[in-house]
Parts: C-alpha cells; structure tokens; sequence
C-alpha cells in the first residue's frame, strides 16, 4: 500500500486516513437509507390503516 500511497502523491497515514473517512461515511450512508426505508414504510402502513374507519363506514351504506 506503501507504493500505492506514493503512486498517489500521499503519505501512507494520510491515504489510510482517507479510506477510513471513505469507510465510515459509506457506513453511515447506509444507515441512513435503511433508516429512510423503514421510516417510509411504517408511513405506508400508518396511511392504508388510516382509511379504514371510511372504508367501513362505505361497506355500511354498501349494505343499507
């Protein structure tokens, strides 16, 4: 990795620093989408259940 950092004009720390800063924000980016994703659909839950005191109040008048 030595050669690489210096093929790059770095030193090893700095280049190492950087992957890791690469590593840690992908991580959290992750995260953060799965998050997002899972926020999403306990929004589309919470949206079908809301309706449901409308749809049967329309399945009484269906009825009547």
């Amino acid at each position: 990795m030595t050669h690489r950092a210096g093929h790059y004009g770095v030193g090893y720390q700095p280049m190492v620093r950087d992957l890791l800063n690469r590593f840690v924000q992908a991580e959290l980016k992750m995260m953060l989408q799965e998050e997002l994703k899972s926020l999403e659909e306990q929004e589309q839950e919470s949206r079908a259940g809301s309706t449901e005191p409308v749809n049967q109040f329309m399945d009484m008048k269906k009825q009547a």
